[in-house]
């Protein structure tokens, strides 16, 4: 595998009606700057924030914040809720949000082969057979209700030339207006985690723990 990018990532939309402070992002980041020192200015009145190593950034906005781990930890979401919640409080405390509006928890993962490897074999819900040698450009997505007002959406994007391979799997959670956070985590975690290896074969599976 030449190149593998795996990624946990939470977005939290509030309801900040009465609150519209454009000096949002820069108080957020002048109480975490020593964690995530690096800042990039983005469209929208937003900002990105790295820590030291790159492996978390944060994505502020007046009314949004979105935490991801671009390389996951051993213990995977136990880390990266402890993050979130450490700085979704620090958020909170400044925007004065009246509630959540919206949720989206995902995990995913995006390999690249710089040459024409067959990879077919490594999911499981892809039929591919039927191409045959051929270049091919595969969309496999699936949604299904959970949990309340939530959607579990599952998307796998196969590209295949005669150059490279690529494989991009994700599984995202997107909730409206949840009673609290906790309520996302202690129910969609397992099931993200389970519909997300369940697309992956045990040779792929393997792979990504070597």
């Amino acid at each position: 595998m030449d190149t593998e990018t795996q990624k946990l990532s939470c977005e939290v939309v509030f309801d900040t009606s009465t609150f519209n402070d454009l000096t949002v992002t820069g108080i957020f980041w002048g109480r975490i700057k020593l964690e995530f020192p690096y800042k990039k200015t983005v469209a929208g009145h937003g900002i990105l924030l790295q820590n030291e190593d790159n492996s978390i950034s944060l994505l502020v906005r007046q009314n949004s914040l979105l935490v991801t781990f671009c390389r996951i930890a051993q213990d995977g979401w136990c880390e990266f809720r402890r993050i979130l919640y450490q700085q979704l409080w620090e958020y909170i405390a400044i925007v004065k949000a009246k509630g959540i509006i919206s949720v989206e928890l995902s995990r995913s993962l995006d390999i690249v082969f710089n040459d024409k490897v067959d990879v077919g074999d490594m999911l499981t819900k892809l039929n591919l057979l039927q191409y045959g040698e051929s270049d091919i450009r595969v969309f496999h997505k699936v949604e299904v209700p959970f949990f309340g007002n939530g959607v579990l959406i599952t998307s796998i994007d196969y590209n295949r030339t005669t150059t490279k391979s690529s494989i991009d799997v994700r599984v995202v959670l997107m909730s409206s207006r949840p009673k609290n956070l906790a309520d996302i985590f202690d129910n969609g975690v397992n099931e993200i985690d389970r519909t997300f290896f369940s697309n992956l074969t045990e040779k792929l599976r393997l792979s990504l723990q070597k």
